[in-house]
């Protein structure tokens, strides 16, 4: 079964597996405001693989959907990490 999904790093249509999609949340340490989820949401997104990512500084989790065939929450959490300043806590939470 596959699943049509629009990226959120452009307009392109991909098609994922349904079955590479994986769906995790994580707590993310220091976002105080909406600049934070702009800056984290726009930083996970650049990552090749990244279907959606949604950030919330009230609760300081991230909630990600990605292809696990195409990129390891690794990349991700450190793309994060390196370009924001943010920490991440690899502990899947969902």
């Amino acid at each position: 079964i596959t699943k049509l999904l629009t990226p959120v790093s452009n307009t392109q249509i991909v098609y994922v597996n349904s079955k590479n999609i994986q769906d995790v949340e994580y707590t993310v340490k220091g976002m105080t405001c909406q600049a934070c989820e702009l800056e984290i949401n726009s930083s996970a997104s650049k990552v090749k693989g990244v279907i959606s990512v949604e950030s919330n500084y009230s609760t300081g989790k991230i909630h990600l959907k990605y292809d696990k065939s195409k990129v390891k929450s690794d990349r991700i959490i450190s793309n994060i990490e390196n370009e924001t300043g943010y920490k991440v806590d690899r502990e899947n939470i969902k």
